[in-house]
């Protein structure tokens, strides 16, 4: 139940966020991630949308997101 309702906001979710603030949230943790691990694996729980396990498969990590 629980999962249909993520699923409904799930197409619109990111667009709910000003752009200047989602891009500051993805950099900084882009760039925190990047300066300890600069290559392996990244487990991202509550990854949501996956916009930031996005950002960190081109910068080359195999990323694995879960959410509900």
């Amino acid at each position: 139940m629980i999962e249909a309702e993520f699923d409904k906001i799930a197409k619109i979710y990111d667009k709910t966020i000003p752009i200047h603030i989602l891009n500051h949230y993805i950099n900084k943790r882009r760039d925190f991630i990047k300066g300890i691990l600069s290559k392996g694996k990244v487990l991202d729980v509550g990854c949501g949308t996956g916009v930031l396990d996005f950002q960190l498969y081109k910068l080359g990590l195999k990323v694995i997101g879960v959410d509900i």
